[in-house]
């Protein structure tokens, strides 16, 4: 098993996934760690320590675990890909407009019924109202990841009810983020797609 912890670097590019995955490689050591080795060794130190308690109560809990999965899950699915196409040094405005529009079209299809977004695209995603009760997804629905939903079994039926109400909020606030900010609506960007190879004329 691997035990080696990475030295702490300050950079722009390192994608959220990558550091919650060496999270998760690193689980068990860090666990051996802090709640075998410490009480052990270092008695003085974490007693009556706060920090330590912390630590020791994130290590001990699914439902740290269940919400770094779901982050991951995120990241993985939603944001990873349009970050790192966005990374290139290549003028990309041309691709934007669509770009945006599939970012925030895939938000919207993990909280919301298929039938009420699949269609729209561009500006029209910007006028769909996604806190819709009728258009929701129930809990059974709602997309999580399928390595989250394996984390369920180990949370009581409060902790679970918290965790969906939590993945709506992020959902609906990461929806009004976009619907606020995200320029579906500008002509000039719509208008520069022209500029794509897709769209010249053979």
């Amino acid at each position: 098993m691997e035990k080696t912890i990475l030295y702490f670097v300050n950079t722009r590019w390192v994608l959220l996934d990558k550091v919650i995955t060496r999270v998760f490689i690193l689980w068990g050591p860090l666990q051996e760690y802090f709640l075998v080795y410490l009480p052990v060794n270092q008695k003085l130190q974490v007693q009556n320590n706060d920090r330590y308690e912390k630590i020791k109560e994130t290590l001990t809990s699914y439902v740290i675990k269940i919400r770094l999965q779901f982050v991951l899950f995120l990241c993985e699915t939603i944001f990873d890909r349009f970050l790192t196409l966005f990374q290139q040094e290549t003028p990309l405005i041309h691709v934007l407009h669509y770009e945006l529009s599939s970012l925030y079209c895939l938000v919207l299809l993990k909280s919301l019924t298929t039938d009420y977004v699949d269609d729209k695209v561009g500006g029209f995603l910007l006028d769909l109202d996604f806190k819709l009760n009728e258009k929701q997804l129930n809990n059974k629905q709602i997309r999580i990841g399928e390595e989250t939903l394996k984390l369920l079994n180990h949370l009581t039926q409060k902790e679970r009810e918290t965790f969906f109400e939590d993945v709506r909020k992020i959902y609906h606030t990461t929806a009004e983020y976009f619907k606020k900010n995200v320029p579906l609506k500008n002509s000039f960007l719509s208008d520069v797609q022209i500029l794509h190879p897709s769209y010249r004329s053979v």
